[in-house]
């Protein structure tokens, strides 16, 4: 009765049927260690030694099916192995800032931003709803270093989703109150919530909270987007310094 082949596939399968008729009967004296003395009696006598190449012959049949097991083995590796998972990295790209949109300040007085592109630079930041205002490390940064991102060439806006009347109380506690306009995104003709932090993709889209993000825009109304969602600074107190001098 003819063995069940170990392996499995036609490269398996070949090389087993391939051991199975060719004559395998190796030597008794095949895998004998050589001494030196054997060798220079062989070469003496003219003889061959189990390491010589008349004796090398007897491996003959055997090395054609090895090779051919080491070759299917590497195929059926490549074949099995599991694929390399493909990482796809979106494109950033630069294209223009959400435009045509107005919110109240903190005085109640509606600020279009549409007016500060093509003139300025624009830092924008939105505080998301998780942290009070008068706790946001980022607004504060803003208000402190305002004069120098200002003489810098660039213009700060900041959106919150809180009212005008919370935004003024907290501007009083500044001395000489905000360096900046405070927009509300809060519109009476708009039912939905936080319109604007929703068109920056700046809205938590299982919860619908609020959430935070620096965004710069250039002098031509530009800025980075990943996604087709424009793309906040890594790193927003970082940016802030970079930007007025640091």
């Amino acid at each position: 009765m003819e063995p069940e082949l170990p392996l499995v596939g036609p490269a398996y399968e070949v090389a087993w049927q391939y051991i199975m008729n060719v004559p395998h009967h190796l030597p008794s004296n095949a895998f004998e260690p050589v001494t030196i003395s054997q060798i220079e009696s062989a070469g003496n006598t003219g003889t061959s030694t189990p390491s010589s190449p008349r004796h090398l012959s007897r491996f003959g049949p055997w090395l054609l099916p090895l090779a051919a097991i080491v070759i299917a083995g590497l195929c059926a590796y490549r074949v099995t192995r599991p694929p390399k998972p493909v990482v796809y990295v979106e494109p950033t790209v630069r294209t223009l800032a959400p435009t045509s949109w107005e919110l109240p300040d903190h005085r109640k007085q509606l600020v279009k931003f549409d007016r500060y592109l093509g003139r300025h630079a624009v830092v924008l930041w939105f505080t998301g709803g998780a942290v009070p205002l008068e706790q946001d490390a980022v607004l504060r940064t803003l208000q402190e270093r305002a004069t120098e991102l200002e003489d810098a060439g660039h213009i700060v806006l900041a959106v919150t989703p809180e009212p005008p009347s919370r935004t003024r109380l907290v501007g009083e506690q500044w001395e000489g109150g905000w360096k900046f306009p405070v927009l509300s995104d809060i519109r009476e003709r708009d039912p939905s919530p936080v319109p604007v932090h929703q068109r920056w993709g700046r809205v938590d889209r299982t919860t619908g909270t609020p959430q935070p993000g620096l965004f710069l825009i250039d002098r031509l109304g530009q800025m980075e987007y990943i996604e087709g969602v424009p793309k906040p600074a890594t790193d927003a107190l970082a940016a802030i310094k970079e930007l007025s001098g640091d």
